[in-house]
């Protein structure tokens, strides 16, 4: 299967969590380390799908870190498989609607996505929360293959060393949806963090990257929760 699922569901754009949520480890079970990047594993009531969590530490800044998850340009140069991705509706630099389509293997259908992100900022401890989930959108295309579900998808930026590096904790839960197996699924998840993280050590050395600006600590989202609704299914493969 081509890794470029797992990918989508990890970094499908933005995403959140708390600071008290994501430092939560009793609750993670570690089951791998390399290249620098820690892996764990979670179980989530509901769902047979394992959650993944990788944890890393980068040398750069937490807002230039930033820009590589949110910056739409560069996105095909770290996020294996790739097609379209394509802001559905801008609510502000730091929420939006996206749809990002992914290419699979020539036996399983493509996967395509629609969520909100939004990205917020602790004052007092400079931490910086991403958070993305699934949500249906007038303007989003009709799938190409299967619309998967974003169930959770959470990154933490903490500043290290005076702020000249970060931290990052990168978590995810999603499902792809259609005939995969659940195994099959986990399996081929359990690997994203430490590539993803790993692709994006590299990413963050290339020059287009900025201090990206920051919200205004208690930002609020613009009617987000009366708008959101989990995406549909697709019936394909």
């Amino acid at each position: 299967m081509n890794h470029s699922l797992l990918k989508v569901l990890a970094l499908t754009l933005l995403v959140f969590a708390g600071p008290g949520e994501a430092l939560a480890q009793n609750r993670w079970q570690k089951i791998n380390e390399e290249s620098g990047v820690s892996v764990y594993s979670k179980a989530f009531p509901g769902t047979e799908i394992i959650g993944f969590r990788g944890i890393v530490d980068v040398d750069a800044a937490p807002r230039k870190v930033l820009h590589v998850f949110v910056e739409n340009k560069h996105k095909h140069e770290w996020v294996n498989g790739l097609t379209k991705s394509v802001v559905l509706e801008s609510v502000s630099k730091h929420e939006s609607v996206v749809y990002q389509s992914f290419a699979m293997s020539s036996v399983v259908s493509d996967r395509d996505f629609v969520f909100r992100g939004k990205v917020t900022r602790n004052p007092k401890t400079g931490w910086i929360s991403l958070k993305t989930r699934s949500e249906r959108h007038p303007k989003a295309p009709p799938t190409v293959g299967v619309r998967g579900l974003i169930l959770r998808s959470n990154i933490t930026l903490i500043p290290i060393s005076g702020g000249r590096k970060t931290r990052i904790i990168l978590e995810t839960l999603g499902d792809p949806k259609g005939w995969i197996p659940t195994w099959l699924v986990n399996k081929t998840q359990k690997n994203w963090p430490l590539e993803t993280l790993r692709n994006l050590k590299t990413q963050v050395k290339k020059p287009y990257y900025h201090l990206y600006p920051l919200p205004k600590s208690g930002t609020k989202s613009v009617a987000t929760s009366k708008r959101r609704k989990v995406a549909g299914v697709s019936k394909s493969q």
